[in-house]
């Protein structure tokens, strides 16, 4: 049984860049990669993932200014991490 107290010790942010098995387009752009950025969650020795698309700005934005945001916060309050980094992304102008 996990604590109801364990906070957020890290993130780790990996970018991959993917390559489409052939070039795409939605009639106004073309692309024959897409980048998928993979965020593992440390928290009381265990780990969780999730993902985006984006480019590594992306990844670099998360690691700069979104993970000082959570670190230290209890990774079951899941509602109010959501708007503390939504509330972030938004004064950031994103």
């Amino acid at each position: 049984m996990l604590s109801s107290d364990i906070q957020i010790s890290s993130l780790e942010v990996r970018g991959y860049k993917i390559p489409t098995d052939f070039p795409e387009s939605d009639s106004t752009y073309e692309w024959d990669s897409t980048t998928m950025i993979l965020v593992i969650v440390k928290a009381g020795g265990k780990q969780g993932i999730g993902y985006t698309y984006g480019s590594s700005v992306t990844a670099f934005y998360i690691e700069d200014k979104l993970e000082p945001e959570i670190t230290g916060k209890n990774f079951l309050h899941i509602e109010s991490l959501y708007q503390l980094l939504l509330q972030k992304i938004r004064n950031d102008g994103s």
